[in-house]
């Protein structure tokens, strides 16, 4: 559905999906790049479907501030959890 998602925004490379664990919670991640306008994108997040409800995250960002971004991703994830 990934793919389905992007298409109209470019050419998508590098897509790779898996379980992931984020805080107890097991969510299907996915990361991939995005080629438009001659910049590419990486996208990575996740959908998350539980008893209550799904979610579904996505963040975007171009390729040189990997680093800086993949920091700010992980310190958000790291803030969700399931209330009980």
């Amino acid at each position: 559905n990934i793919r389905e998602q992007f298409k109209d925004y470019g050419k998508i490379k590098n897509l790779r999906t898996y379980k992931k664990e984020i805080n107890e919670l097991e969510v299907n991640y996915f990361e991939c790049e995005l080629e438009y306008n001659d910049l590419v994108y990486n996208y990575q997040g996740f959908t998350y479907n539980g008893k209550g409800g799904s979610i579904e995250l996505q963040f975007g960002f171009q390729k040189e501030c990997l680093v800086q971004c993949q920091k700010l991703i992980n310190e958000f994830c790291s803030g969700i959890e399931i209330i009980k």
